[in-house]
């Protein structure tokens, strides 16, 4: 990190800092469907704008993103004009720091170009993703847990400031955090058309689904009306039998949002309506 810091001075000559300048840094808030058994792993991005349109001709950037615990940041990349710098190689310097000392978070210090002909990016009134993170969260233990996305200039040895170079100088940008929120996938067993009511229509969605080439399921485990732990014609009939011919009724979760009690392998999204 140290070089970092040389390597800014040295080939950017920054070394005035001003506040309230007119980028601004945004992270993300969001909600992604977890799992109580295995890690989940999802992408967000770090997007800059240049609300005003100030035309600014930025020349490289500095950040620290700190999370909380147990949450990770595994991998971060350029995207979007970052990426395609250079005939699309890249910024001459792109350094990210995934491992830091006393927390979760990492740094990341960016040079657009170190060489002639120098590159600039000037950034659209609305946020551009920059840079690509791959962020993953441990098992679940409760059915919704977050954790705060926040760029931070107090990570890091030497600290390394949210600051972007403009003109040979570092500015400070109007930051803007997020928040990652992973739940438990929570569905009503046996509607299998996500329209919260149980009826004839989730047989017909699951026949449809599996024999006509209808609607995809966003949740499997809803159409898994008879808890076997597949989605099969026999879902269709134990739902017509409960419907019609005083057959048992779904397992839970059901007749409310829930979680599914029993581990299988089928897959659910975040379903509208059981999640708030």
């Amino acid at each position: 990190m140290r070089c970092l810091a040389v390597l800014f001075v040295l080939l950017l000559g920054a070394t005035q800092l001003f506040g309230g300048s007119g980028l601004t840094f945004e992270l993300p808030t969001l909600t992604v469907v977890g799992s109580t058994t295995a890690p989940t792993t999802t992408e967000l991005a770090m997007s800059f704008a240049d609300p005003d349109q100030l035309g600014l001709q930025t020349q490289g950037f500095t950040c620290g993103i700190a999370l909380d615990l147990p949450t990770t940041i595994t991998e971060a990349v350029p995207t979007g004009q970052l990426a395609d710098l250079q005939f699309g190689s890249g910024p001459s310097f792109f350094s990210v720091v995934l491992a830091l000392t006393g927390g979760s978070g990492i740094t990341i210090g960016c040079v657009f170009t170190t060489h002639s002909p120098i590159q600039t990016i000037e950034f659209p009134a609305v946020a551009e993703p920059v840079v690509i993170l791959t962020v993953q969260h441990p098992p679940l233990v409760t059915p919704a847990e977050s954790t705060p996305l926040t760029l931070s200039s107090t990570l890091g040895t030497p600290t390394v400031l949210v600051g972007y170079v403009l003109g040979g100088m570092q500015l400070f940008p109007t930051a803007i955090d997020g928040e990652l929120t992973v739940v438990a996938p929570q569905f009503v067993r046996g509607d299998s058309n996500g329209d919260g009511a149980s009826d004839i229509g989730d047989a017909i969605f699951t026949l449809s689904f599996l024999f006509a080439g209808g609607d995809s399921a966003r949740c499997a485990d809803a159409l898994d009306a008879n808890d076997d732990g597949l989605v099969d014609v026999s879902d269709a009939v134990y739902t017509t039998n409960w419907l019609f011919l005083d057959g048992s009724s779904p397992a839970e979760p059901w007749p409310s949002c829930g979680s599914d009690p029993t581990a299988d392998d089928l897959p659910c999204g975040l379903v509208d309506g059981c999640f708030p």
